[in-house]
Formats: C-alpha cells, sequence, structure tokens
C-alpha cells in the first residue's frame, strides 16, 4: 500500500474494517502472541494457530479475512 500522505490511496476492496477476522499461524508462540498483541490494538479480532492442522480446522469453522503465517512453519530450527 503507499505510504499515507503521498496523494494514492489503497483500492477500495483491499481496506480492511478493524472488525475483520485474522488468523496468526506460527509454531513460535512469542511471534504469535506479539502479533495478536499488535493487531488487537488496531482493533482486529485475532485467532491463533500453532500449526497447519490447527489452522486448517479453525478455517474450516469460520472463515477469515486475513492470513498471516510462518513460510517454514514446522520446518524447526536452521
Amino acid at each position: 500500500f503507499p505510504a499515507r500522505g503521498d496523494g494514492r490511496s489503497a483500492p477500495r476492496e483491499a481496506v480492511l474494517r478493524d472488525d475483520e477476522p485474522v488468523l496468526v499461524v506460527d509454531d513460535e508462540w512469542w511471534i504469535r502472541a506479539f502479533l495478536r498483541v499488535g493487531l488487537e490494538e488496531a482493533g482486529f479480532a485475532v485467532t491463533e494457530a500453532q500449526d497447519a492442522e490447527a489452522a486448517l480446522a479453525v478455517l474450516d469453522a469460520a472463515p477469515v479475512r486475513v492470513l498471516v503465517t510462518d513460510l517454514d512453519l514446522g520446518a524447526g530450527p536452521d
């Protein structure tokens, strides 16, 4: 998205309302907690999942608007 104040705006369909559900998926508890705090302070409804299986269960139960995930989920340390 363009920076605020640069005269351009984001496409209307890309703008989120603060009450829309966000799913945060990461195998590190502290990363999930960090993201949850920031997103909740911004007014978003956040659900966490610690692995892909738990994330799929959340997605089966209810739709989410945004998914934030670890690309190396479950890969372990480098």
